[in-house]
């Protein structure tokens, strides 16, 4: 008979519409992406022929389009959906923005950079219910040869790596030189932490930098004597312990733990903070 009394098949869990109806994350009212278009009168000299083989279809909001996998690569869609959804670089990549930042001595001539644009750009068009991202993952699998199969890889690793050819992609500090080392023990740590952000920044300028980055302080200090010191390191993933416990653990809780103090042996403590 009819059946199902009414109910309505989720196709996501969360259900991701429903989350950007919440307060904060309506694009009608907050931050807008914007629609895909295309200038007909540009003529490209190259003309790259991409199927993303898409399931015609408009779905409730831009940005809600599927990712259908190639074999056991839902660590890579899951991926691609979580970093899809940071607006700032889904605006940077489909407003075509990024081609003026393209830099040509990366390790992949920005390759993955176009092809993730390709891609966002096919998933914020509200045109089709799901795609396959072919194009990017035959792309990103030249240049690691991991993500090149169809077995199960770690989200994770691809996670940094998509992230660290993006930052290559589009920096514009084309040949960044190595950073120098900075000495904490002659200067107040404030000046350090100054010193060495400002060094990082001049040879990485890159939207990843903007929204992904942020900085450490991690001090060694002896039980004994009080002697100390301070090393300063970039990140842009931090890798947190989840306790195990029997109450629920939030992020908070995480950060709290990855920060603590740490005692290396019975004569030395470790700190680490987030900058």
């Amino acid at each position: 008979g009819g059946g199902g009394g009414g109910l309505r098949r989720s196709y996501s869990s969360p259900n991701i519409a429903k989350m950007l109806e919440s307060p904060g994350r309506n694009l009608k009212q907050g931050f807008q992406v914007p629609v895909p278009k295309f200038d007909r009168l540009q003529k490209p000299s190259t003309i790259v022929k991409r199927d993303f083989a898409g399931v015609w279809g408009t779905t409730d909001q831009p940005g809600l389009t599927g990712l259908r996998n190639l074999g056991n690569t839902c660590y890579m869609n899951s991926i691609l959906q979580c970093v899809s959804n940071t607006l700032p670089l889904v605006q940077y990549f489909v407003s075509d923005k990024y081609s003026e930042d393209i830099n040509e001595h990366s390790s992949t001539r920005g390759q993955v950079a176009h092809e993730f644009a390709a891609l966002l750009r096919s998933l914020w068009s509200n045109a089709y219910k799901s795609i396959i991202p072919t194009d990017i993952k035959a792309t990103v699998g030249r240049f690691k040869a991991e993500f090149s199969g169809r077995d199960q890889q770690d989200s994770h690793e691809f996670a940094c790596k998509l992230l660290e050819w993006l930052h290559d992609d589009t920096n514009l500090i084309q040949n960044p030189s190595k950073m120098p080392e900075i000495d904490t023990t002659t200067i107040s740590e404030s000046e350090a932490c100054k010193k060495f952000w400002t060094a990082f920044i001049s040879r990485n300028q890159s939207i990843i930098v903007q929204l992904f980055y942020g900085l450490t302080k991690q001090t060694t200090m002896c039980l004994n004597c009080r002697a100390k010191s301070v090393k300063f390191q970039e990140f842009y993933n931090l890798n947190l312990f989840i306790p195990i416990v029997n109450t629920r653990t939030s992020l908070r809780d995480c950060l709290k733990n990855y920060v603590k103090e740490n005692s290396s042996s019975s004569t030395s403590a470790l700190f680490a903070s987030v900058v």
